[in-house]
């Protein structure tokens, strides 16, 4: 069999259907999966072994070149390699009308996504021949994607236990020498950044939480983009143990998660990529849910303010309080016996 899997983006979302594809893989081992993938994530996937090829674009060209046509042609050259193949199945897990359009490049027999209830955007339903129902809201992330995969295999998927994916040897080595002798001692990582305003802890919270941390206890401040290594680089001034690493690849974030005792932040795509690398996380959520989208086996905390999980980008209240309602106490709670 050969199957496309359509997973473009973004990083937690790409992590999150790693299991269900090795669950595929174990069923069928004859099966030669290709994965359409955005090409700076590309990297997530590199030597994987469930994975034939990395099927790569950039659909973020034309939008930062919309004048020049060296885009367009470089993502023609890209959807070129599926116009070659004849798949048997393409799987859509992207559920987008961009992953819809995508589909018009994909030579398949059977082409099998979500109904439009359970697409992000429904309209993507409509390229679909086969159609998965799930409750994308409250179905976890993961058993979502297991399900549209186990729509195609004629055995039951067993979901894989944790890691699902290692880092590259040569991306540890480059982390061990910008980290230097901190490599080979114990620390965390806190994870700042947020996919959108509404998943970000407050400032201060931060501050209250890493401060509780022994002095001799170093924790790793991980950003991506100016903005990220400027609210970094603020909180370490108030922490002592508290590091800013230098600029990192995604495979050496990669090899950083694995290498970490443990991991603390929010819905984030790092957070679930150390899960997925077997680090313990603590994680909370306020815009989105425990069940949904935390990691099955890792400590998770969910906002107790009435309207957590609306999945909404912006806050539509005066106060955006979901979060700050998650307390340094309550993750404290939850870190303290991975710290001691």
């Amino acid at each position: 069999m050969q199957l496309l899997i359509v997973k473009s983006s973004s990083l937690g979302d790409i992590v999150h259907a790693l299991p269900a594809a090795r669950a595929f893989k174990a069923a069928h081992p004859e099966a030669e999966i290709d994965w359409l993938i955005e090409r700076d994530l590309a990297p997530l996937l590199y030597g994987n072994p469930v994975i034939r090829r990395l099927v790569r674009f950039d659909s973020r060209g034309p939008r930062r070149r919309p004048r020049s046509m060296a885009p367009y042609r470089q993502f023609m050259r890209d959807m070129a390699y599926l116009r070659r193949v004849r798949y048997d199945v393409v799987v859509d897990l992207q559920r987008l009308i961009k992953s819809a359009v995508l589909l018009g490049f994909v030579r398949a027999k059977k082409r099998v996504g979500f109904t439009a209830a359970a697409c992000r955007e429904p309209l993507a339903s409509l390229a679909y021949s086969r159609h998965v129902r799930v409750d994308y809201y409250q179905d976890p992330v993961r058993e979502q994607y297991l399900a549209a995969l186990q729509a195609v295999s004629d055995q039951r998927l067993l979901p894989p236990i944790a890691p699902h994916l290692a880092p590259i040897p040569e991306a540890v080595k480059n982390v061990a020498r910008k980290l230097g002798s901190l490599w080979e001692r114990p620390f965390g990582l806190a994870l700042l950044g947020a996919g959108f305003e509404t998943k970000s802890w407050p400032f201060e919270h931060w501050l209250d939480l890493l401060d509780r941390l022994p002095r001799d206890y170093p924790v790793l401040l991980t950003w991506s983009g100016l903005e990220e290594r400027t609210k970094c680089l603020s909180l370490a001034s108030f922490i002592r143990q508290a590091e800013v690493p230098p600029a990192l690849s995604l495979p050496e974030l990669v090899a950083l998660c694995q290498r970490a005792s443990w991991v603390v932040g929010g819905d984030t795509g790092p957070l679930h990529l150390a899960a997925a690398l077997d680090t313990p996380t603590v994680s909370f959520y306020g815009p989105t849910h425990v069940r949904r989208d935390a990691p099955p086996g890792h400590v998770a905390i969910q906002s107790p303010v009435e309207c957590t999980g609306c999945f909404k980008r912006t806050c539509p209240k005066e106060e955006m309080d979901c979060l700050k309602a998650v307390t340094p106490d309550m993750v404290w709670d939850g870190l303290e016996h991975l710290v001691y």
